[in-house]
Order: C-alpha cells, then sequence, then structure tokens
C-alpha cells in the first residue's frame, strides 16, 4: 500500500489502512516504524469492522472523493503489480 500511496499521491489520493487490532496499539506503532510506512494507518478495532460487514481479512475498499464506496478487493495484493493498479485505475474512470 506504501507504493499505491506514493503513486497516487500527487492526484490527492490517499490511501488509509485501518487496523481492527486496537488492543496492539504498540505493536502496531512498531511494525508501521520498522515498514518504513508514511500513509495513514488507524487503529479503530471491530467497530468499524462491524460497520464496513467485514468478513475476511485483509480486505480493501476503495472510496471516491465523494466519499462513495466504488470496490472492494479481498485478501493480500502487491500494490504495485500492473493488474492491481489497472483494475483500480478503472473504478476511477467516469463515463
Amino acid at each position: 500500500m506504501q507504493a499505491l500511496s506514493e503513486k497516487h499521491r500527487d492526484r490527492g489520493d490517499q490511501s488509509i489502512a485501518v487496523s481492527l487490532d486496537e488492543d496492539r496499539k504498540d505493536a502496531m506503532k512498531k511494525w508501521i516504524t520498522k515498514m518504513g510506512l508514511e500513509f495513514a494507518i488507524t487503529l479503530e478495532g471491530q467497530a468499524v469492522g462491524d460497520n464496513y460487514q467485514v468478513s475476511a481479512l485483509p480486505v480493501t475498499f476503495i472510496i471516491d472523493k465523494q466519499g462513495q464506496f466504488i470496490g472492494r478487493i479481498l485478501g493480500e495484493k502487491q500494490w504495485n503489480d500492473e493488474q492491481t493498479t489497472q483494475f483500480i485505475e478503472s473504478l476511477f474512470i467516469k463515463d
């Protein structure tokens, strides 16, 4: 997700990770530092998972600048590979 965040930063797009592990705050902070992650990561806990009806992890929700849900990706992804990039780009193409 770091690569995705960097790629789209100039367009004003943002990547935000939400962790359901609210009881692992210190471990998450260490992992973020170790991985050199610079995009927003929030520790929201299970309530946010319930709100978005998360049934499997990891899951990625794509939300446009108007706050509308436009896509979901289940499972781990290589965020900088061509297939994933093309899929994400296709979600933002307006007719």
